[in-house]
């Protein structure tokens, strides 16, 4: 899959979070986390003695982002951050959504960091808006981590998720984020209003603990604010049976490949992208038979434990069965949906919600 070791590595440090966004993997439309997931946070040490000095001084990236998790909320994230600024050129990347740590945490972060690593505060709306997606953040205690951060020296970017119930505050937030210190700010136009099954959803439900409808998240009416890749989707999905057929046949234009990139989760499984890993757990992909099919293949590959960066070298996972066996499924009818609805050739939806953010990133 690779010409030579990846250049860029996401690593997922927990799966735990102090949020409930409604369209995450982690929990049931905002209500509770599912059931099955995992509560980990990924063993530093372990991971320490498990990312080799020739691996480290090849990547031109470390993404700390969560499939499921926020990274901020590992015990050891600071230690973690210092070890990796001691060994790796590479630009480290975090996402959070900002409503965790004291201010000497948030303090200590941005000196730790160097001038070229950002933090990616992910607070979509103001204080009347913003915990309508990020369901349990605190608007107060992000604005003032915001600001501590930077103030100390750090370099953050404000992302935004455009909804019908904040596209309003857009303007407002951007001339707010130079206020508070931020290097720049980010539109994120959402591709989540095509679910798993990829049925394109008009009205997204965000559920209270008692599973009752508290309010429904829509996509935002400014054109401005919509993706792009909904109209590449509604081109090509005519019928369900289109849909199907251009799952079997689209050629596959691998994003990790083309981007040189890996994923370790928090369990310590390497994998070629978020989007696998986010076929572990959850109400919607539990119930797709697509995650059959990947287990079926990390079965053929020798099972969980070849992919495991804590049994064995990820030299020898990356040059492995388990990525060989993806990549040759790409030729077959019977290729995995996941790299065809995430990676096909024709529609990019998810690639282009965060055009923006990747732009400013590459700055």
């Amino acid at each position: 899959m690779y010409d030579g070791l990846p250049t860029i590595v996401e690593i997922e440090l927990s799966t735990r979070c102090n949020a409930a966004c409604p369209q995450c993997s982690r929990n049931y439309f905002g209500a509770y986390t599912w059931p099955t997931l995992p509560l980990v946070n990924i063993d530093i040490e372990l991971l320490i003695n498990s990312l080799p000095k020739n691996f480290l001084q090849n990547l031109s990236r470390i993404r700390l982002v969560g499939t499921y998790g926020d990274p901020c909320i590992h015990p050891k994230f600071l230690q973690f951050i210092e070890w990796l600024t001691s060994q790796t050129d590479a630009r480290i990347l975090i996402s959070t959504n900002g409503s965790l740590r004291s201010i000497q945490w948030w303090r200590k972060l941005a000196k730790i960091l160097r001038p070229t690593d950002r933090v990616v505060f992910c607070v979509d709306g103001l204080e009347d808006t913003n915990h309508l997606y990020r369901k349990g953040t605190d608007f107060a205690m992000i604005m003032r981590n915001m600001v501590e951060f930077n103030q100390a020296g750090g370099k953050s970017i404000w992302n935004y998720i455009v909804f019908k119930h904040n596209e309003h505050q857009v303007e407002q937030a951007r001339k707010m984020s130079v206020s508070l210190g931020c290097i720049d700010f980010a539109i994120k136009r959402t591709a989540r209003f095509i679910n798993k099954q990829h049925k394109r959803i008009e009205k997204f439900p965000v559920l209270d603990s008692k599973e009752k409808v508290q309010h429904w998240l829509e996509l935002p009416t400014q054109e401005q604010f919509l993706n792009d890749g909904y109209n590449q989707y509604t081109d090509i999905i005519t019928t369900s049976a289109d849909y199907d057929d251009y799952l079997k046949t689209a050629p596959i234009d691998c994003s990790a490949q083309q981007h040189s990139s890996c994923y370790i989760s928090s369990e310590g499984y390497v994998l070629p992208c978020g989007w696998l890993a986010d076929r572990f757990y959850g109400f919607e992909a539990e119930n797709h038979a697509d995650r059959q099919k990947l287990f079926d293949l990390i079965e053929q590959s020798g099972g969980l434990d070849a992919i495991s960066i804590f049994k064995h070298s990820i030299e020898s996972i990356l040059e492995g069965k388990f990525f060989k066996i993806v990549q040759s499924s790409w030729k077959d009818e019977n290729r995995l949906e996941r790299c065809a609805s995430q990676c096909g050739k024709y529609i990019s939806t998810y690639n282009l919600s965060a055009t923006d953010l990747n732009e400013k990133l590459s700055r």
